[in-house]
């Protein structure tokens, strides 16, 4: 029925390199391009100012980016709360070593300054090093920080930057960064509406061509991989986002199959939808996906 109930949830859309494998995935045969921003960090869009900037070689110092709720504009949803982290100019150095305060606005409104040093050799990318290196503002593990209660005093969450400052040394000619978001972002602290039979996406970098895949979740958190390859259906189980992957085994061994899509009835079936040969075939399993019936 219309059953809805706030959960304590976090918007956390994996995130891949842009490519046309970028995909979302709504049940059997249904494939749609997921939203290809989030393959992209705020500085990376719109005018490249990212949450603000320092620039050693200018007075002031500091220009001024944008808030979150700027980009949650852009792409028409709230991005909340994100860790904060510095990024390079592609092919720069730093010269020497240089110390920043950086004031940063919580989701009360209350401004609390990080601090952090870039040390002599800092390097942006390059085409041997494509991503460069980064700096968080506050070096506090994200899933640590998320545990806390709003508006997460001291663990680098935040929603602006209103101000950077040079600490160390008095000037610093030829040194640059920006601030950025790290992803993914908290979508809220106070959790989601979550309506009743409806699912969000899940953002998958699909295998090698020849092989189709599918991930599904139940609803205490397991995760279920589905692999079609060489005509076979390949399952694999994570039982927590903390415990590994077990290994893979063939569920299917028809040399037919291809196209999975899993998914849970309301009694917990997990249920597999596939492609043989012309038509599609259900299978179901009651026990986890130990074992299976058409």
């Amino acid at each position: 029925g219309g059953f809805r109930c706030l959960a304590r949830y976090h918007w956390r859309p994996d995130l891949y390199e842009e490519r046309d494998e970028y995909l979302r995935q709504d049940g059997p045969g249904m494939r749609t391009n997921a939203p290809r921003w989030w393959a992209l960090h705020p500085h990376e869009i719109g005018d490249r100012q990212g949450l603000g900037q320092f620039n050693g070689d200018q007075s002031p110092s500091y220009l001024p980016g944008h808030d979150l709720s700027y980009f949650s504009g852009l792409v028409g949803r709230d991005l909340g709360l994100a860790q904060l982290k510095l990024v390079f100019p592609p092919s720069w150095t730093a010269p020497f070593d240089f110390t920043l305060q950086v004031d940063c606005k919580r989701a009360d409104g209350v401004t609390e300054t990080a601090q952090v040093t870039v040390p002599a050799g800092t390097r942006g990318p390059n085409d041997l090093y494509p991503l460069g290196d980064v700096l968080p503002l506050r070096p506090v593990p994200k899933l640590r920080a998320e545990r806390l209660a709003s508006p997460y005093v001291g663990v680098g969450l935040y929603t602006a930057v209103t101000d950077i400052r040079l600490v160390d040394p008095e000037a610093a000619p030829g040194c640059y960064c920006t601030v950025t978001a790290d992803v993914p972002f908290l979508a809220t602290p106070a959790g989601l509406l979550v309506p009743a039979l409806a699912a969000e996406f899940v953002a998958l970098q699909l295998l090698p061509p020849g092989v189709r895949a599918h991930l599904a979740e139940d609803a205490v958190g397991q995760l279920f991989l589905f692999i079609a390859r060489e005509g076979h259906i390949e399952m694999r189980r994570r039982r927590a986002l903390s415990l590994p992957w077990e290994e893979p085994r063939v569920i299917v061994a028809d040399g037919q199959s291809d196209y999975p899509w899993a998914g849970f009835d309301e009694r917990g079936t997990l249920i597999l939808v596939r492609q043989r040969g012309s038509g599609t075939v259900v299978t179901r399993s009651r026990d986890q996906g130990q074992t299976w019936e058409e």
